[in-house]
């Protein structure tokens, strides 16, 4: 006889299922052997299951409803911000520094943050790895870095990537096969999408990918 036995794995098809075997449970119980207590434990089982699933049903539709309905008022509610904004932009008392204190304006850069971002220069460490070169590099409060490297006889640095999550992992292969290679890499930190601050010092490695 089948040592194995089936059972399906998805609530879905598991309900419909466990409702036939319990019902067939019963029917076979004198057959069988099966106790009073073995009975009871299914069906109590099948019930406990059939509740649950039925609650839970319940809930995804509640939740879908609560999200639409959230949307619709967090949609409302930046429409009135935008028309009260506005209005008051327009009342001859009204000043940046209302603005800045509303939060409808982003506080202006102060002049030591301005100066940090200026003189910002990355600092990072190089590893090299059998199938790549990684690069690990400090976030600070900037969007990423622009990473450049020359490599073999190149005289000039070029683009290798940007990043925006440490580390990186340089898997480009060595201009000659087989050979090692010699690569200098340089990082400058990026705010969004622009370079700031002052290139980092330069990082020297062999390696062999």
């Amino acid at each position: 006889m089948p040592s194995r036995h089936f059972i399906p794995r998805k609530n879905v098809d598991f309900l419909p299922w466990f409702e036939n075997y319990t019902s067939k449970f019963v029917t076979y119980s004198t057959q069988l052997q099966i106790s009073a207590d073995s009975l009871s434990l299914v069906q109590q089982s099948l019930r406990s299951v059939r509740d649950t699933l039925l609650d839970l049903e319940n809930l995804r539709a509640t939740l879908k409803a609560k999200t639409a309905a959230k949307n619709k008022l967090v949609t409302s509610a930046r429409k009135l911000i935008r028309q009260l904004t506005k209005q008051i932009k327009s009342q001859p008392a009204y000043t940046v520094a209302i603005g800045v204190d509303l939060g409808v304006i982003l506080s202006p850069l102060t002049t030591v943050k301005r100066q940090a971002i200026a003189n910002a220069k990355p600092i990072f460490y190089v590893t090299v790895l059998p199938d790549c070169v990684r690069i690990d590099w400090v976030k600070r409060y900037f969007s990423g870095v622009l990473i450049e490297c020359k490599r073999g006889e190149e005289n000039e640095f070029v683009r290798v990537d940007k990043d925006f999550i440490s580390p990186f992992d340089d898997k480009r292969k060595n201009l000659k096969p087989g050979k090692p290679e010699v690569r200098t890499y340089r990082l400058i930190y990026l705010v969004d999408d622009d370079t700031v601050g002052v290139y980092s010092d330069e990082v020297t490695v062999i390696c062999n990918v």
